[in-house]
């Protein structure tokens, strides 16, 4: 969600933001993808989370990481299954309802765009939006990485960001 949120504090309040990192993220979603965000809820809702936390953790790490990783899939599962519902309800509605697409061209700072090119929930195709969209934002895209690009491939995940920060 911090992509989200990165976006709207750029557009609401744009002296407060220098910089600006989205990393694995979009401006909105398809109706389909919406449509998918209120499956979601409503499994949750009733049956609970542990009913969705494999196929979470499926979006979360690709099929390689989640075989040499388990330690670290595991950890991340439990995270997932100890949310409050409710909480987590609440957040599977504002990511399923974003929508800053129409807004992007008012970002008014420096933006590095970062994907992994496993990623399904966030693919490519919606950073690739959001670089060509925010005025002169660069876009990375983390090969054998998927939603959790920062964990499953962190030195290149580093090595991004500290470059867009030394290019500031």
């Amino acid at each position: 969600m911090g992509g989200m949120v990165g976006q709207e504090l750029a557009l609401r309040h744009p002296a407060l933001v220098q910089a600006l990192v989205l990393a694995n993220t979009t401006s909105g979603y398809p109706d389909a993808a919406r449509a998918v965000w209120e499956q979601r809820i409503a499994t949750v809702r009733e049956q609970g989370i542990e009913a969705i936390a494999d196929a979470v953790m499926g979006r979360y790490f690709h099929d390689g990481f989640r075989a040499h990783k388990p330690g670290t899939v595991a950890r991340f599962r439990r995270r997932v299954v100890s949310t409050d519902p409710v909480g987590y309800v609440g957040c599977c509605n504002a990511v399923g309802q974003v929508d800053t697409t129409a807004r992007l061209a008012q970002v008014d700072a420096p933006t590095l765009v970062i994907a992994g090119e496993l990623d399904q929930g966030t693919p490519v195709a919606m950073a690739q939006t959001l670089a060509d969209a925010i005025p002169g934002a660069r876009l990375v895209v983390l090969r054998d990485a998927s939603h959790l690009s920062a964990i499953e491939q962190p030195a290149t995940f580093a090595q991004a960001v500290a470059g867009f920060i030394d290019g500031l």
